[in-house]
């Protein structure tokens, strides 16, 4: 029951960040108690989230989470997220 909540939550998240609202993104985040096993999946979406209201300094170290989470391929989304940050944070 709580995995579905927390999937709900992560959904919404995605939607959020679909529509271009990273903020409302954010607060369904934050609305997750324990991550358990979806712990990659909050990093990464909170890291894309705080790309996108360009808070890239804070969203590198969820990016660098998610990107060693994540199974590959599909951690390539977050490595790539990651590369972008460091690039509008000059490294």
């Amino acid at each position: 029951r709580q995995n579905n909540r927390i999937a709900r939550r992560l959904l919404a998240a995605d939607g959020y960040l679909d529509l271009d609202l990273p903020q409302y993104a954010l607060q369904e985040l934050d609305r997750i108690p324990e991550p358990g096993a979806f712990l990659p999946s909050i990093c990464y979406l909170r890291g894309v989230a705080l790309k996108t209201l360009g808070r890239t300094a804070e969203a590198i170290p969820f990016l660098e989470d998610a990107a060693r989470l994540i199974p590959v391929p599909l951690c390539r989304f977050a490595w790539k997220s990651l590369s972008e940050c460091y690039a509008a944070e000059g490294d």
